[in-house]
Order: structure tokens, then sequence, then C-alpha cells
């Protein structure tokens, strides 16, 4: 990653009169797998149409490749778009699906046949050429629209929710032969998705967007380790949130005053901030012993749930409070460690929790 494929410079654009996006600003770079993460309405489609050319922006501009994009068409634009539908032609083989375009740009047939070959080869399809689309499987398909979408050679491929029709079990199989194909072209790909497990899997980037704003930008073990908002915390993983009120501020860090007890967490915030401390459920240690120290809260446990490789808790502060801890399951055993309506104390390292204010 080296130069800029795509800048979006104070990007806004509103719909009848409601702001979708609010001064967009990102740069995503040559080669990346970037990711634009967030709820339904948060303005994530919005953007990508707009990198494709199906909306103007009102204000603001998208450079690509270097060039300013106002007033391109998209089909002047060096990118491709992979639909959610794959929006194949039904009546045309794999073969001819993807030669489609390259026929557009007056490309000979010889050079056809050649790139079409490629691209199959690319995909691991040469033996489903022949076939049409309704002969094909979910992820067939979708291996068919990227394939048809990289013939081209587009600077930046741009996949709206490629993954959304295919079954939990075919996702996760999809996903890492579209990591496998990204990262052989090199070609940017730009992926729309509500689905943060997707996100976090596939991308070495991802925006969180919220209501028409990028709420943070990072590779994904920044944006679950450190979120930047409550928000982000809230949206990527679960997210347990302790309230309370600094007593003292050093720089090793934060005593915090908080469900009666004294909670360790980085940070730089004076005297009485108010604040909250976030700590993800698989960094939480539980267990029947009473222990010294901070980052100790006693509680109750009010429900498991048996996940195979990992048991999940909820335990019930002495406030009412519900936490979720993830406990893996490192022992073969017909009962857990810890039982419903056992007493607990819960556990983590200083260094795990993250002060939001």
């Amino acid at each position: 990653m080296t130069a800029a494929a795509i800048s979006v410079e104070g990007v806004a654009k509103a719909f009848a009169g409601q702001p979708a996006l609010a001064g967009i600003r990102l740069d995503i770079q040559s080669g990346e797998f970037f990711s634009l993460l967030g709820p339904s309405g948060c303005g994530k489609t919005t953007l990508l149409r707009l990198l494709a050319g199906f909306e103007q922006a009102d204000q603001g501009r998208i450079v690509i490749a270097g060039r300013d994009m106002a007033g391109v068409a998209p089909y002047d634009r060096p990118v491709n778009m992979m639909f959610q539908s794959y929006a194949l032609f039904p009546h045309m083989t794999v073969a001819d699906n993807i030669a489609f375009g390259l026929k557009q740009l007056g490309m000979g047939k010889g050079k056809i046949a050649e790139r079409v070959g490629e691209m199959l080869a690319l995909v691991r399809m040469e033996r489903l050429a022949k076939r049409k689309p309704h002969h094909l499987s979910g992820g067939e398909r979708q291996r068919a629209a990227l394939a048809r979408c990289l013939a081209r050679r587009p600077v930046v491929v741009l996949l709206d929710e490629p993954m959304a029709a295919l079954d939990k079990r075919l996702r996760e199989q999809t996903r890492l032969e579209l990591v496998e194909i990204q990262k052989r072209v090199g070609t940017t790909f730009v992926m729309v998705t509500h689905d943060q497990e997707e996100a976090m899997a596939v991308s070495s980037r991802i925006a969180v967007m919220e209501a028409g704003a990028i709420l943070q930008v990072g590779t994904p073990r920044e944006i679950y380790e450190f979120p930047a908002s409550r928000a982000v915390a809230r949206f990527i993983g679960t997210a347990n949130l302790f309230e309370g009120v600094v007593a003292q501020s050093s720089p090793s860090g934060l005593s915090i005053d908080c469900e009666g007890a004294k909670l360790a967490a980085p940070g730089n915030f004076p005297v009485g901030t108010k604040l909250g401390v976030m700590v993800r459920p698989e960094k939480i240690a539980i267990g029947t012993a009473p222990l010294p120290g901070d980052n100790l809260l006693p509680g109750q446990v009010a429900e498991i749930s048996y996940l195979g490789g990992v048991s999940e808790y909820r335990v019930r502060l002495g406030s009412g409070q519900i936490v979720v801890v993830a406990a893996v399951n490192q022992r073969h055993a017909v009962t857990a460690p810890v039982a419903l309506g056992d007493k607990v104390t819960l556990s983590w390292h200083p260094t795990d929790g993250v002060a939001l204010p």
C-alpha cells in the first residue's frame, strides 16, 4: 500500500433534504481490502454509489487513481461494481458473462478469449465456463460475478454486500476465497457490509459508519481492541461498559470508582471525569474464589450458554447490571466449572480496559 487509490474529500449528499452523508473524508490505499461497515441507513451504500458514479455528491469531490470524478459517467470510471444480486445475464454462459464487458471495450476476439481464460482460472471455474447462472450454486455465481468485474482490470472493485445471499457455512468459505483472489490480483477492493464478522475477517482496514459520518477508521484489531467511542465499542463485538468516576490519574493510568470497587485502566483524564470502562467478554476471568486487588467485581451467575468451544456467562452485579463473560472450554467435562446461581468474582488485567468518556 503506497498511494491512495481513492480520496474522498469533504463529500456530502442529501436526499429530499435529508442528509445521507456529512462531510466524509477518507483515503483508501492502493491494494487494500477496505470495508465500509455500519447499520442500515448509515450512509455506506450511498458512499459506494458515489464512488461508482450512480449518484453525484452535493459537496466535496472524489478522486480515483489521481483523477477527479466530477461529471465522469459510471462506464468511464476506473471501477467496476459487483452487486448484491450479482446481476449475471441469465441467458449467457459464465464465459459470455465475463466476456461481455470486454466486447463493450472493443477488444479483439483473441484477446477476449485469453482474458476470459485468465479470469476463469483465477476463480477456478474453467469446467463451468459453458454453464448458465441458474445451473450454478450461490458461491459459484458470486465467483462468476467477481471474474466479470475483474476482467476489465479496474483500479477499484466495489462490492455491495457480496455474501448476503449465501448461507453461513458458504459465507465462511467464500470470504476466504475472496481474500485469496484479492491478494493474487492486487486490485483495491471496497466492500459495503453490515456484518461485522465478515468485515473483520476480510478487511485490511475498516471504516465504521453511523448517521452519515465515519466514526473510526482502522485495522480490525485496532477497532475491536481500541474503539474510539462507545458507539464503535457497542457495534463491533460485545462490549461490557462499567460507568464510574476518575478517582486518580497518573502517567501509569487511571483509578476509577465504579460499582463500589476500584477499576484500573489506561488513559489520561482529569480527576472527577465521568467515563465508562469498556471490557470485552473474553478478557474477563470468572471464578468462585475471592481475589485481592483492583478490577474485581462480585456477582452471581444468572445464565449460562454452552456454545461448544466457548461458554458464555451472564453475571448479575449488585447494581443489577449484566456482564457477559466468554470462557474457553479447555478441558473435557460434562459440567461447567461455574454453575448457574454461583456467586463469583470477575477480574481482568488493568490494560484490558478501555476508558471511554
